[in-house]
């Protein structure tokens, strides 16, 4: 569709997103499913769930159904589980710091958890029992730590925060002074 000036003119989508989005998260890990060295399909995947689930009674090869059931729909879960993970963590740094562009890369953490990962395989903290990725975690928060103390020391934190209202529990019709 184009105005009368030959400038194309953006169409709104016939199917609403809060529609399609919820289907296509679903159908995510059918197809995660369905997907591996062993090529099984979307039609076999869903039979061997409703066999599991509903108990169906489809007739199926046991082998694609442990397949099916005992790897790929865990991996596809987990998978998209870490993704959830992953989105709500970056969702809340990036809120935490008041800043969209806001990263692990940016602020130190990954190079936090790669040392503190190291420090336990190296130096052999704890003789096994402290977990690598606690090394990780431990420091990635230290890295963090640094980071907003540093920024808070600095000053650098108060000043680009930004104005705040004053009146943080005003109601509609009430004007917040700015402070």
């Amino acid at each position: 569709m184009t105005a009368d000036i030959g400038v194309p003119v953006a169409r709104r989508p016939s199917v609403p997103v809060w529609l399609w989005v919820p289907l296509l998260i679903a159908a995510a890990p059918l197809v995660g499913t369905a997907m591996g060295e062993t090529p099984i399909p979307l039609a076999t995947v869903w039979q061997a769930l409703a066999n599991q689930v509903l108990g169906a009674g489809y007739a199926l090869d046991p082998i694609d159904q442990g397949i099916i059931w005992a790897y790929r729909l865990p991996r596809a879960l987990v998978a998209g589980a870490c993704g959830a993970g992953l989105a709500i963590s970056g969702l809340v740094l990036q809120t935490l710091l008041r800043n969209a562009l806001a990263d692990p890369y940016l602020l130190g953490i990954s190079a936090g958890a790669s040392t503190g990962a190291v420090t336990v395989a190296v130096a052999g903290i704890g003789a096994g029992f402290v977990p690598m990725s606690a090394g990780a975690l431990l420091g990635a928060v230290a890295a963090f730590g640094l980071v907003v103390g540093l920024a808070r020391l600095s000053g650098a934190a108060r000043a680009h925060a930004g104005p705040r209202r004053s009146c943080w529990r005003a109601s509609p019709g009430r004007n917040c002074s700015m402070r």
